[in-house]
């Protein structure tokens, strides 16, 4: 191998790495914001079966843009700038707004509904991301290692 080629496999297992550390802490961040802490957030806030059972429908609704994000994504022209801002915007509303709506002082069915909407945007910005991260991060795996469908 030329000493180009062992410098880009180099870059390209750095790339990896880096991608496979980010999705464990994403995986982690998941499991600790959704799940049990989530439900017991609305339970605490006196959320309904109804409420408890809108988590779920808005996720799956949101998740439909992500049939429409390529389209989306094709027509800008900073496509990178854009994903990382959204990755921020991502991670600061599940961490920050979703806290201090907790802390309004409003009553807690008001609380609850304003935590549905974050949940919603979050989602909705996130089905928009995924389908360009996956884009963005394939140049890291070699093409002879690359799934085939035909």
């Amino acid at each position: 191998m030329k000493k180009d080629q062992i410098a880009e496999m180099d870059e390209m297992d750095r790339s990896r790495a880096n991608l496979l550390t980010y999705c464990c802490f994403a995986n982690v961040v998941a499991n600790l914001i959704g799940g049990s802490f989530l439900t017991g957030l609305l339970l605490y806030l006196d959320a309904s079966t109804v409420q408890l059972g809108l988590v779920n429908i808005i996720t799956y609704v949101c998740n439909v843009v992500q049939l429409f994000a390529p389209l989306i994504l094709e027509k800008l022209v900073h496509r990178k700038k854009m994903l990382v801002s959204m990755l921020m915007v991502i991670r600061v509303g599940n961490i920050v707004c979703m806290s201090l709506a907790t802390l309004l002082p409003v009553s807690g069915q008001i609380r609850v509904y304003i935590i549905l909407s974050f949940i919603a945007l979050i989602n909705l910005a996130n089905a928009i991301w995924s389908p360009g991260a996956s884009v963005w991060h394939i140049k890291s795996v070699p093409e002879h290692q690359r799934s085939s469908l035909l």
